[in-house]
């Protein structure tokens, strides 16, 4: 089982249908889902991107750029040089 083969169903998640991380309490479990959703998210970003620029694909794309840099602010562990 890959990372993005999640039962997505079973993540809690906001209206936007990104993840609701503040509703999981393990910061373990937190990080693995957010290193899932961000190689889901880029995929998903990857393929818009060839899709025909309308209004409501340019506004999925912003929101997922916005949610990705959450991702890698918030959740992303950087290793000591």
């Amino acid at each position: 089982m890959t990372m993005t083969q999640f039962d997505w169903k079973q993540v809690p998640s906001l209206d936007s249908g990104f993840v609701d991380y503040c509703r999981i309490p393990s910061m373990k479990v937190r990080l693995i889902i957010a290193e899932a959703e961000m190689k889901k998210l880029q995929e998903e970003l990857r393929a818009r991107k060839q899709w025909t620029m309308t209004d409501a694909n340019q506004r999925k794309i912003a929101a997922i750029e916005t949610h990705l840099k959450f991702i890698e602010r918030d959740y992303t562990v950087n290793e000591p040089a």
